[in-house]
């Protein structure tokens, strides 16, 4: 047996053994498209950019009004952070697939913390040592060499004092995957990408960040006040078919790694005040919503950290020209009811009561879910009382022949069926549960 062939069976293996575990019809179809249809194609083990290519390389660059620098002979290597926690192996695998063989690495962080303002509100660990859901993760599940990773940070109240809880266990927990890209060699002419799980930059995107002449991306003129490449991100609602219409998503987030803290050089790139401890929020005049008054006659600003990257104004958007998506995020993609509830009741501003209320009495995305899966009609013009913000309206149909991009795993129409109806039968279910509520 080859090295490829020994890795595709652990891969297989590794699913195989989710496959048990989690008993989804979407899961399992979605695992048989995995394993029938990735190829291990010539992006996954060849970095160099082929003569050959050099027509389709330049057609794509100017699908997103880029150049192709004929010059340029190796692609450019891409380092993947996110923190992961009860994340849907339905989202994990779609994003596996998706980005199969194009990054360098994967550094995932796991936190014992829920980003809850609940003091005590800690979790169990859940991708541990030897877990099937580790084992999978370094299975080769996103290519045969990318090298994946999972970090563990561990809070502690004295860690957490003068800042928001929420937010500075999200910081601090973030801040392990800079660490890590510096342990697997990035250097400055490296990509980071900084991402939650169920969000992905498209795998048309992620090729052409690696080859076109980007100019977020030229080393000798990025001062990194505003280095960020930013996906148009179409989401997807619990559903593949359930797809938001008003509203488009402003992550995944690129960098180059000049502007990356622990990796650009902090000798040029004076570090700005934070909010606590040297770490934390950028303060007002120091980077914060672009502002950088208090840095007077500064010609490079300061590095990015992970959270900086994630959350920090200073980058543009980048679709394709015809307007379309270059990103998608599968939001709420969760195997049962129970765990999308739980996300509302322990996330960085729970919804009170969500373990009792009514699905569709949660949270607008929620209710547009339902809608969506019990063929209602989309919230009026005018919001009801629950969800003052905004009304949510879905594309109608779904996705059909003329969409436009969507991801590789959506091309399954099994798949796509089972996880609508599973979401359906997990609504009806609760309904009937929470009648009176």
């Amino acid at each position: 047996m080859s090295t490829i062939e020994y890795q595709k069976t652990q891969q297989i293996n590794a699913v195989n053994a989710l496959s048990k575990n989690n008993k989804q019809k979407s899961l399992d179809l979605l695992i048989k498209f995995y394993k029938d249809e990735i190829p291990i194609d010539e992006y996954s083990h060849n970095k160099e950019i082929r003569a050959s290519n050099i027509d389709e390389e330049t057609e794509r660059c100017k699908r997103y009004g880029f150049k192709f620098d004929k010059t340029r002979k190796t692609r450019r290597r891409i380092f993947f952070g996110s923190l992961i926690a009860d994340d849907s192996w339905n989202a994990i695998l779609v994003h596996a697939i998706e980005s199969y063989g194009l990054y360098h690495s994967v550094a995932f962080v796991e936190s014992n913390k829920t980003t809850s303002k609940d003091q005590t509100d800690y979790r169990d660990l859940r991708f541990t040592a030897n877990s099937v859901d580790l084992n999978a993760l370094q299975s080769g599940l996103f290519g045969p060499s990318t090298k994946v990773t999972v970090d563990y940070y561990v809070d502690k109240p004295e860690k957490r004092t003068g800042h928001y809880i929420w937010n500075g266990v999200e910081h601090m927990a973030r801040e392990l995957i800079s660490q890590r890209w510096k342990d697997n060699g990035m250097t400055i002419h490296d990509i980071g990408l900084i991402s939650d799980t169920d969000e992905m930059f498209s795998r048309d995107f992620l090729l052409a960040a690696q080859s076109c002449d980007v100019p977020e991306f030229q080393v000798e003129n990025q001062n990194c006040k505003s280095p960020k490449i930013l996906a148009k991100t179409i989401i997807f609602e619990s559903s593949p078919e359930c797809i938001v219409k008003d509203r488009k998503w402003f992550h995944p987030d690129m960098i180059i790694g000049k502007c990356v803290d622990k990796i650009g050089d902090s000798n040029i790139h004076k570090p700005g005040k934070r909010a606590w401890n040297g770490l934390g929020p950028r303060l007002r005049g120091y980077g914060m919503n672009r502002d950088y008054s208090q840095m007077l006659n500064v010609t490079n600003y300061p590095l990015w950290t992970p959270e900086d990257i994630r959350l920090v104004a200073g980058g543009r958007m980048v679709a394709r020209t015809d307007g379309l998506q270059s990103g998608y995020h599968l939001h709420n993609f969760f195997p049962t009811a129970k765990a999308w509830r739980n996300k509302y009741a322990s996330y960085s501003h729970p919804v009170q009561g969500a373990t009792q209320k009514r699905l569709e009495k949660i949270h607008e995305d929620v209710n547009l879910a339902v809608n969506c899966v019990l063929n209602r009609p989309d919230d009026p013009d005018t919001p009801e009382p629950n969800f003052p913000a905004r009304p949510m309206r879905r594309i109608k149909g779904g996705i059909t022949n003329d969409f436009g991009p969507m991801p590789i795993a959506f091309k399954s129409a099994e798949f796509r069926a089972a996880r609508h109806q599973e979401l359906k039968d997990m609504v009806i279910r609760d309904y009937l549960e929470h009648m009176e509520i």
